[in-house]
């Protein structure tokens, strides 16, 4: 407690913070973890750069040592909300979801207003198979202020696995208004894909696939599931020609060349029962 009162170290740690912060924002991880352990060496009490401290080895993978800053710092301030959910989550992780559960009861104790606790308890129980208690949860931060747009892509999530298609492609729609179309995460575009093609809608699902495939930052994952769609639509030749399309941009994509190589081996009846049966799960 000497040395974290000692003026001169206040100033230290703040100047080192300061530059590991610096740092981590150009993506200079490890000097940033660095900066940021010598500045919890000077105020071995301050919580906060403990956390920074954290996140530094969060970005390098370093999760249990990440845990063992997060524990000390979340037992110097008892009343932190937030670094009870930055725990919980890295718990959840490492697969320890009771871990998890109680840090994120500890952040709802802290504050009830926080959105991240309740997805994390959300995020809890679904990982406890608890799709309905998760999708309460999820309910509950979509309706507090701080909430952001990716509760609803949790609440489409939880639909989809109570095989409630509808009530997925709304809370989609709803995620969705929160970004410019050229801008809609890859996840969320081939999860509204899949959800169409659920409710039977296999012409909007291409037409999302299309307009996905079409993007700077199209994955291979997007051409395949285009490719699939089109496929299992009868389309067989515009199916082919979507996979060798994408092999051009994606030549060490294994997953499309394994797809690509399965549909120009596809007898003449395979592509008949595909044409019957409709659109692929993707």
């Amino acid at each position: 407690m000497r040395s974290a009162s000692n003026p001169a170290n206040i100033v230290a740690a703040r100047s080192l913070t300061q530059n590991g912060m610096n740092a981590m924002h150009y993506g200079h991880t490890q000097q940033a973890e660095s900066l940021l352990s010598q500045a919890v060496e000077k105020c071995p009490s301050d919580q906060r750069i403990r956390h920074h401290l954290a996140s530094a080895m969060v970005k390098q993978g370093k999760f249990d040592e990440a845990i063992a800053q997060l524990e000390t710092a979340v037992q110097q301030s008892c009343q932190d909300s937030r670094l009870f959910v930055d725990l919980g989550e890295l718990y959840l992780i490492k697969g320890d979801a009771t871990k998890a559960a109680w840090n994120a009861e500890k952040a709802l104790e802290a504050n009830r207003q926080n959105s991240e606790a309740w997805v994390l308890r959300g995020r809890c129980h679904e990982a406890q198979r608890d799709i309905p208690a998760a999708l309460a949860d999820y309910h509950r931060a979509s309706g507090l202020d701080d909430a952001g747009p990716e509760v609803q892509l949790y609440i489409a999530k939880a639909y989809r696995q109570m095989e409630r298609p509808l009530e997925a492609l709304t809370a989609l729609e709803v995620y969705s208004e929160s970004f410019p179309s050229e801008q809609m995460p890859t996840e969320a575009l081939l999860l509204t894909a899949d959800t169409l093609a659920e409710l039977k809608q296999y012409p909007s699902a291409q037409q999302v696939l299309q307009q996905a495939s079409q993007r700077p930052d199209a994955t291979p994952e997007v051409w395949i599931a285009l490719s699939k769609s089109q496929f299992n639509a009868g389309k067989t030749n515009s199916a082919i020609g979507t996979a060798k399309e994408a092999m051009l941009v994606f030549p060490e994509s294994s997953e499309l060349v394994n797809w690509t190589a399965s549909l120009e081996n596809a007898s003449p009846a395979i592509q008949q029962t595909a044409s019957r049966s409709g659109a692929l799960r993707y």
